[in-house]
């Protein structure tokens, strides 16, 4: 799959590219893991847009390869993944 993450953060009020373009990479026939989190200095981050969308955020290796083999994307909440990030 290719992984796409923005930086987020940048505290210049820009568009979140990042996220538009996982849907768009996967709804051109690549599979896409994309990973995020909530907004810090934003109003939305990749973490906000995913849940707005229905988005079960999980550790569950088995939901998220069914996630890739049903839609084209998974989605991983960075909290879930780097403990460094719950904060």
């Amino acid at each position: 799959p290719i992984d796409i993450v923005g930086t987020g953060g940048d505290g210049k009020n820009t568009f979140n590219i990042s996220t538009l373009s996982c849907f768009v990479v996967a709804g051109a026939g690549y599979p896409v893991v994309k990973h995020g989190n909530y907004g810090s200095t934003s109003v939305s981050g990749a973490s906000n847009v995913m849940e707005l969308q229905g988005v079960k955020f999980t550790t569950d290796i088995d939901a998220l390869r069914k996630s890739i083999e049903a839609c084209g994307m998974a989605y991983l909440h960075a909290p879930l993944f780097s403990p460094a990030l719950k904060e």
